[in-house]
């Protein structure tokens, strides 16, 4: 069966990547994609890293720079600034 699908085009270049990384077209890769989502019921599970697994790397980052929580704090807290501030001149 044929079915037409709109793929957003913010996802659309990572949708051609994985396909282009096994070798398919898009097509064949949406297909097989859906068949193991519905025949294997391990695909529908929710990674199940815990929140701590998944920040390890960035910790291990902070650390080994030597950058200090106050100077961590700073720095994320002017990086919201900063977006706060382009998003206020995209919708002011």
């Amino acid at each position: 069966m044929d079915v037409t699908i709109s793929i957003e085009p913010e996802i659309f270049p990572r949708v051609q990547q994985a396909a282009s990384a096994k070798g398919q077209d898009i097509a064949s890769f949406l297909s097989d994609l859906l068949k193991d989502f519905f025949t294997n019921p391990a695909a529908r599970r929710a990674p199940t890293r815990t929140l701590d697994e998944i920040l390890a790397p960035f910790r291990a980052q902070v650390e080994a720079s030597g950058i200090t929580d106050e100077e961590l704090d700073s720095f994320f807290e002017d990086l919201r600034e900063k977006r706060f501030r382009e998003l206020q001149e995209q919708h002011g």
